[in-house]
């Protein structure tokens, strides 16, 4: 464990010091999902050897990628969220399908799924703010549709300004009408 005051922060869940980013976060919902799908498959004793190399080779690919997750990569980042979409998707489906064979399996096959959902929304929260670049910015979004982003500390603390609303005249057809006609008299 680090301290808190540290360069990269604690690593318990939920404490990011980077803000908006959740890498920490995805990587011990993937470590988490892994221990759940490795320790729940000898249960699958109905398709063990059919789903078997498909949750080696998830907990293989989870693993690495929560080694490899960081607040420089955005591609790994991508990935992450391809993963763990991925894996929540195909456990959703053998949870379902294999709902009306035994209650306890489909459980072990649902939280899982469940998990990795979790880091989906994860991933895909840290990438959009790899993407736009506010990646260890503290602060908020502009007023919709801006693109904005506004740091805090740097005089951006005052209200936004409000838009100034005015009435339009609409044509017959739903449209706004030109202001040119009503002056054609």
């Amino acid at each position: 464990m680090r301290d808190a005051d540290s360069k990269y922060g604690s690593y318990f869940f939920g404490q990011e010091s980077l803000a908006h980013y959740y890498g920490n976060t995805v990587r011990q919902l993937f470590l988490g999902a892994t221990t759940v799908m490795l320790l729940g498959a000898p249960f699958y004793v109905d398709v063990f050897r059919v789903q078997m190399p498909f949750i080696v080779l998830g907990a293989i690919v989870l693993v690495m990628l929560a080694a490899l997750t960081s607040p420089q990569s955005r591609s790994v980042m991508m990935a992450n969220a391809v993963a763990a979409g991925a894996g929540a998707t195909l456990y959703e489906f053998w949870a379902l399908a294999g709902f009306d064979t035994s209650l306890f399996q489909s459980f072990l096959r649902q939280l899982p799924a469940l998990i990795l959902i979790l880091a989906f929304y994860f991933s895909l929260k840290t990438y959009r703010a790899m993407f736009t670049g506010i990646i260890g910015k503290g602060g908020t979004y502009g007023p919709a549709g801006s693109g904005q982003f506004l740091p805090t500390g740097q005089g951006n603390d005052v209200p936004l300004p409000t838009v100034e609303r005015r009435h339009v005249a609409i044509d017959g057809l739903g449209r706004p009408a030109a202001e040119e006609m009503d002056k054609l008299d």
